[in-house]
């Protein structure tokens, strides 16, 4: 079976919404699949929230707005002083969140079971470099956000809608030191109720989206990169020989609230510090252009590893992708993996703009995928993962992550 045949299966499910049934349906099919090529395959589960961009974002303006109704019905400074303790709070878990530095969501929104699925060759090496070649094959929840009339304006609805909940910070921080210096805080009054207002706004029309919202299909998000990585294992299973570098699967569950999968993975192998380590990551390959991602992160930019970008930069020279260089402004499951000093890389697909064709929305469909370009897709990456085995195989890797 070539990659589409691996398509036109995961995309028989409605969705593969993150923790729903279908996801752990589709997991079970994967975990058969790849078993029937060879491999050994692990389901590993782990316990994640069914939204976090529906629901993480809008608890914490909910906290904020609320701590400033607190400060401004206490009178004095300890109203302020409470009332921006209990913001800051909130704010940390949402640039915990941001920052990709652990999932803090977990925190104070429930949590249901999903899984990620492992495979790996039997008689592997065990030991020495370890290649992760890396999917999600969840899926995300539509809603009006993604509609082809507002896509474009949602980096602006999300500054404005962080940009409240600055405002209302800044104005608490501030009315508490000018109401201890004996200054008062009437015109940081004005600065929080105005944060707090907006905050209010984007976040409550955040959470109706969310709620009014349902799961797409998930064809290119992330069928295409699903169907590909298969694809990959099922030539990779078919090499007579192979080299002492481990090359491992990863599908993982939950990419799509806060890459649950990815960092559940990681924190379920700390065996992983000791070897050098290499995630390719791939994700939304279905349409547009092929591209590596040169950095990742959501708000500090992560750059890819140098090893795996010098690889890149050979396929970049002969034609078969090309790099985009500005932050995408999502996670990926390549972020955690860099955020712990793993060499990492994103391959994904763009249009001119650097968009996502059909991205989170309802014509995400089969239909909508190019079958010659998901070929030709998974034969250049996996062209890139030939050469980085053969590299690996002949030289001394890079340092393991940390």
């Amino acid at each position: 079976m070539g990659a589409w045949e691996h398509l036109e299966q995961l995309t028989a499910w409605p969705h593969r919404g993150s923790t729903s049934v279908y996801e752990t349906e589709a997991a079970r099919w994967l975990a058969q699949t790849l078993r029937s090529m060879g491999y050994a395959v692990a389901v590993e589960p782990f316990r994640a929230p069914a939204a976090t961009l529906y629901a993480g974002p809008p608890l914490v303006g909910a906290v904020v707005a609320g701590a400033v109704a607190l400060a401004l019905a206490v009178p004095g400074p300890w109203g302020a002083t409470v009332a921006a303790v209990v913001a800051l709070a909130a704010v940390a878990l949402l640039l915990q969140e941001a920052l990709l530095l652990r999932p803090g969501f977990d925190r104070i929104l429930p949590v249901r079971p999903s899984q990620n699925v492992v495979a790996s060759w039997p008689d592997g090496p065990g030991s020495g470099p370890l290649v992760l070649v890396v999917a999600h094959y969840d899926t995300q929840r539509g809603s009006w956000l993604f509609a082809p009339w507002f896509r474009r304006g949602l980096p602006v609805f999300f500054k404005v809608a962080y940009g409240g909940v600055a405002l209302a910070v800044i104005g608490l921080l501030a009315g508490a030191v000018a109401g201890w210096l004996g200054a008062g805080w009437t015109g940081w009054r004005w600065v929080a109720g105005a944060g707090a207002t907006v905050t209010a706004a984007t976040m409550g029309s955040l959470a109706l989206a969310g709620w009014r919202g349902r799961p797409v299909n998930g064809a290119n998000d992330n069928g295409s990169g699903t169907a590909v990585v298969l694809a990959l294992a099922q030539r990779w299973a078919a090499r007579a020989s192979r080299p002492g570098v481990e090359v491992r699967f990863v599908l993982t569950g939950s990419e799509e609230v806060g890459t649950r999968g990815m960092w559940a993975y990681l924190d379920g192998h700390p065996e992983l510090r000791a070897r050098p380590v290499y995630v390719v990551n791939v994700d939304n390959v279905g349409g547009g252009s092929l591209r590596a991602l040169r950095h990742e992160g959501m708000l500090l930019p992560v750059p890819c590893g140098r090893r795996l970008g010098r690889l890149v930069e050979a396929l970049v020279q002969e034609g078969r992708l090309s790099w985009w260089d500005r932050m995408l402004l999502l996670s990926t499951d390549a972020g955690p993996a860099a955020v712990r000093g793993y060499e990492a890389i994103t391959f994904i697909g763009l249009d001119e703009r650097g968009e996502i064709p059909h991205y989170h929305w309802f014509s995400d469909m089969i239909r909508h995928v190019d079958r010659e370009h998901l070929e030709r897709v998974a034969d250049t990456i996996g062209s890139f993962i030939d050469r980085l085995v053969s590299e690996l195989s002949e030289g001394t890797p890079s340092r393991p992550g940390v």
